[in-house]
């Protein structure tokens, strides 16, 4: 039965396919790590320049230990926003593993002959045909459902 349909198996890879990376992808782009680090660089400067001037008695005592505190409170909200990429960096990286895994299943379930009745079966939820013009699709795990028209050409 199932062979007997006729399909479009690289459009229905490709349509599958921008509808999981649609939902895998939800979260994406990058920060500068590389400018966090320079900003690190930064802050740490200012602290060892801090310690100089409090070494030549250029500040006061006081001075000194406010303005450290509050290097060393800028480089932990550095380190935390540097944490913070690194674990999104796994999590995108992961989730780039996870599609080309998907591809790479729907691909054999697709191409493979044998396995097309289980393609269908584990994919589509039911199929309902209208009139010869227009049917609506419902697959399994996908809260959608499409409708097909057939649609005619008018000559003017």
């Amino acid at each position: 039965m199932v062979n007997s349909l006729e399909m479009d198996k690289a459009a229905i890879i490709k349509n599958t396919i921008q509808v999981i990376q649609s939902i895998v992808a939800r979260e994406g782009g990058g920060s500068n790590v590389g400018s966090l680090h320079e900003q690190i660089r930064s802050v740490e400067e200012q602290r060892d320049r801090l310690i100089d001037l409090y070494m030549s008695n250029d500040i006061t005592r006081e001075e000194f230990v406010d303005k450290r505190s509050k290097c060393e409170s800028r480089l932990e909200q550095l380190n935390e926003v540097l944490i913070g990429i690194d674990k999104r960096s796994d999590i995108i990286r992961r989730q780039s593993e996870l599609i080309t895994d998907i591809t790479s299943a729907v691909n054999e379930i697709v191409y493979n002959a044998a396995m097309e009745e289980a393609f269908f079966r584990n994919l589509l939820d039911r199929m309902v045909l209208h009139s010869m013009d227009n049917m609506e699709v419902c697959l399994k795990l996908l809260p959608h459902k499409w409708q097909y028209a057939k649609t005619t050409k008018v000559s003017k």
